[in-house]
């Protein structure tokens, strides 16, 4: 694999597209490995409400000794963000328009872009589901938990990633005095709410 990612530095510079995910990791690895003019790894974010992506990248980056930037959305670009994601894909999908403000400005850049986007559905993380948690006799409560344990897997590492304390310093914030339990969220659909009047 190593030397399919040597291979294409004759490209230009290499550009990785770095996040938390493992695949990500391993390619920023791999072409950290290349002996290149420029090598620059890039972070943005999906926006779901925590910056671990974010951070996870930076700490590796840094380890890597890798220049790292990061290009987020903003909110008054997201009319344009979406309007060009329609138009790219044809207006068959809106699942990645956090992409545009990275893509943008990798487009105005040369070299090979690295992505690694769906290879941790190969490689055991991302979207699958848990066997345990589909097999007979599971319950939807089970899945339910499978999924949040795996979307919060972060959470084992934030010590790591996190200033000292702000682990214990969020709880306090949100007014508990333990972060909250799988067990502890619903697995039954809520009443939708009356529109305000």
């Amino acid at each position: 694999m190593s030397e399919q990612v040597a291979g294409h530095a004759a490209a230009g510079p290499l550009q990785p597209m770095l996040s938390g995910g493992r695949d990500s990791r391993m390619l920023t690895g791999l072409a950290a490995e290349v002996p290149a003019e420029e090598l620059t790894a890039w972070t943005t974010s999906s926006d779901t409400g925590t910056t671990l992506e974010e951070l996870t990248a930076a700490r590796i980056a840094t380890r890597l000794g890798v220049d790292q930037r990061i290009v987020s959305g903003r909110h008054d670009g997201f009319s344009r963000d979406f309007l060009d994601y329609a138009q790219i894909t044809g207006h068959q999908s809106s699942f990645h328009v956090w992409l545009m403000p990275v893509a943008r400005e990798l487009a105005s850049r040369t070299g090979t872009v690295l992505d690694g986007l769906g290879g941790g559905v190969f490689l055991g993380g991302g979207f699958p589901d848990d066997p345990a948690a589909l097999a007979a006799g599971s319950t939807p409560a089970d899945l339910v938990a499978s999924r949040f344990g795996r979307l919060s897997r972060y959470l084992e590492v934030a010590e790591e990633l996190l200033a000292p304390g702000a682990m214990t310093a969020s709880p306090r914030r949100a007014g508990r005095t333990s972060p909250p339990s799988p067990s502890r969220w619903p697995t039954t659909p809520r009443e939708p709410r009356s529109p305000p009047t």
